[in-house]
């Protein structure tokens, strides 16, 4: 559901839009939201009573489509709310710098999706309207609860100006490490017969796989891994690159610790000897979707760490005809035939014990605001917070967000009993235009978003090969006062630099020089002090 990386997507919302937009969860009862009796309610008004006006509300989701407002989805729930919806399209690549202009032009979104950056930027520029905390209780206690239980006791705090709420956390149930995938039949024709489970035993099967003919052709053509492999190297040495780490009590930035010249080190002996592809600069994705281990279906490759549980999975149930596993396993069985395989290993045990990989985080410190005139319309903000509790509470009303009118665009697959896209809606594209999201606002309650996505096949993979580590994640995910001034810069010099280590065109002992003038030169210092500051005021326990 989620693509991106791993920003990543693939965060769980609080917004309005999740109800025309949402992004994943399930349940299966018509209970209404606070204070929005359903549409089969036996209240009815006074015979005399004037219809209340629908409430307009302007959303701006996560742009990957325009939104139909005249879909049948969009009126169902507008119809079910007895709200007017408008959504407010922005090309995604250039989201902040239109956002901006429409802003400055006095157009604000009534509900927004915001980055962390332009979250803090708003806040404190007086666009969003507070939100009261006693207004959440009322409307949204079940969101609350959840979102508390599943991002942390204090996860409002970060989203507070002066103490006053001004926006809500996007949490992602999509909390999951990056699952290693081996050329499992490549390991068999060089004489391994198991998964490689720690450092040592991976280099022993990569040098075998470049010096020993893994694919039989009779050829020396074959490499052991790319840049989506080295990412399990780091971990076997306690650290994933650009990132902030616990580290003596705050957090220092992972690429300039001691134990990523450890790393690069042996990364750059594994380069010289012939394991690395020289086009791991590019990229084994080739311009592809981010997670697409292109390499690894042209055969170059027996090893890689290209996402997470869904974009790895084989084939899972053999009754399921709609089970044709992930994208990466199509394609490699396209090119390389049935009878080449791959499997799923675990992070690599290193030297000294540690293990870990890339892992995404629940939250990225984007919310959803609310615009600042919502503030003099209390009857915009109540309506929000209800569908964003009909969202974590409905099934029926979640499937309505999430997949859209069943029997038209879904129906439930008799064999796993989850709601199925019909065909002309596969297309994530086209599921948004036609009213409901996959990519856009997601929801609190795991439960549901997983009985409503993962078969009991998925869902026993991700917890056996995706829900194995805690380490790596993003410790830090609000964006810095001077991440403008210098992030950018800082990680494209790192970047750089690791790609020079590793292939040996700079020397690691020149490695002290190199993190001093990240530090000074590069803004590292200020940024470090700034982050730790983050640290100990909003997640330091």
């Amino acid at each position: 559901m989620q693509e991106k990386k791993k920003i990543g997507a693939l965060l769980l919302s609080v917004s309005v839009a999740m109800a025309a937009l949402a992004g994943c969860a399930g349940g299966d009862k018509n209970t209404g939201a606070s204070g929005s009796p359903s549409p089969s309610s036996s209240v009815k008004p006074a015979e005399s009573a004037k219809p209340e006006e629908p409430v307009k509300l302007t959303i701006k989701p996560q742009n990957d489509k325009q939104q139909d407002p005249n879909s049948a989805v969009t009126k169902e729930i507008e119809k079910l709310f007895n709200v007017k919806i408008e959504y407010v399209y922005l090309d995604r690549s250039k989201d902040a710098e239109l956002l901006n202009l429409r802003i400055s032009s006095g157009e604000i979104p009534d509900v927004m999706m915001l980055s962390p950056a332009l979250f803090s930027s708003y806040s404190q520029q007086g666009i969003l309207a507070e939100i009261p905390m006693d207004l959440i209780e009322k409307h949204a206690p079940t969101w609350l609860k959840q979102v508390k239980q599943n991002g942390g006791e204090n996860i409002l705090e970060f989203y507070k100006v002066n103490g006053k709420l001004y926006g809500l956390p996007m949490i992602t149930s999509d909390a999951y490490n990056y699952v290693p995938i081996w050329r499992d039949d490549w390991l068999k024709n060089v004489g391994i017969d198991k998964i490689p489970a720690s450092l040592k035993e991976a280099e022993e099967a990569f040098y075998k796989f470049v010096n020993e003919d893994p694919d039989k052709n009779g050829k020396k053509d074959t490499y052991a891994l790319s840049n989506f492999g080295i990412k399990a190297v780091y971990g076997a040495f306690g650290l994933q690159p650009s990132i902030w780490m616990e580290r003596d009590g705050g957090v220092k930035y992972s690429s300039l610790l001691p134990e990523m010249k450890d790393a690069l080190t042996l990364l750059n002996k594994w380069y010289k000897d012939g394991l690395i592809d020289p086009e791991f600069i590019t990229g084994e994705n080739k311009g592809q979707y981010w997670a697409n281990t292109v390499s690894m279906w042209n055969g170059k490759i027996g090893f890689s760490v290209p996402g997470t549980y869904y974009h790895v999975n084989p084939k899972l149930n053999p009754d399921d005809p709609s089970d044709l596993g992930s994208g990466n396993w199509q394609n490699f069985k396209k090119l390389q035939g049935e009878s080449a395989t791959y499997a799923p290993g675990m992070p690599l045990v290193g030297p000294t014990g540690l293990s870990g990989i890339e892992k995404w985080g629940v939250t990225s410190g984007s919310a959803v605001g609310l615009g600042k005139d919502v503030a003099k319309d209390p009857k915009k903000m109540i309506k929000w917070l209800e569908m964003i509790e009909k969202l974590n509470t409905d099934e029926e009303y979640y499937r309505l967000a999430q997949f859209g009118i069943k029997g038209e665009m879904w129906d439930i697959n008799p064999v796993t009993s989850l709601p199925t896209m019909k065909e002309e809606f596969k297309d994530k594209k086209g599921i948004i235009a036609a009213g409901p999201s996959g990519t856009a606002f997601q929801m609190s309650n795991f439960d549901m978003v997983r009985k409503n996505t993962m078969s009991p096949q998925l869902l026993e993979f991700a917890k056996k090969y995706a829900m194995v580590t805690d380490k790596y994640e993003q410790v830090v995910w609000a964006a810095l006062p001077s991440d403008g001034k210098y992030k950018a810069n800082l990680d494209k010099k790192i970047g750089e630099t690791t790609i020079q280590f590793i292939t040996g065109q700079k020397k690691l002992d020149e490695w002290d020089k190199y993190v001093e003038e990240m530090n000074t030169k590069y803004g590292l210092n200020e940024l470090t002090q700034e982050a730790n500051d983050w640290y100990t005021k909003y997640k330091k326990k």
